[in-house]
């Protein structure tokens, strides 16, 4: 363990951008599927109404994931965001600190 422990600020900022770009990507992706049943009952008609009751249960809980999934990376990348701000200031201002003893 006498490995110094250094941190990247610039690797922070590029995960937390990647994780805000996960939220776009799962926005579409949750969007995709909007629609399907309401589009097989129209194009279908009663005829699959079972189908499409199970393709409106699917679409409920494939949306329901899809903004879980947004939170999650929306917090986690405001986290790493929050994260970097709190160790660029203490690093600035151990940094001032250390200036000032040296001044003196």
């Amino acid at each position: 363990m006498n490995e110094i422990l250094t941190l990247q600020p610039e690797v922070i900022s590029r995960l937390a951008q990647g994780h805000q770009a996960t939220v776009a990507g799962l926005a579409n992706a949750t969007a995709a599927a909007a629609g399907i049943g309401a589009d097989v009952a129209r194009t279908h008609g009663t005829f699959t109404s079972e189908f499409n009751n199970a393709l409106s249960q699917y679409e409920a809980v494939r949306a329901r994931a899809g903004h879980a999934l947004q939170g999650a990376a929306t917090e986690l990348a405001g986290n790493l965001n929050k994260a970097l701000t709190a160790y660029v200031n203490t690093d600035q201002a151990s940094a001032e600190i250390l200036d000032h003893q040296v001044d003196r």
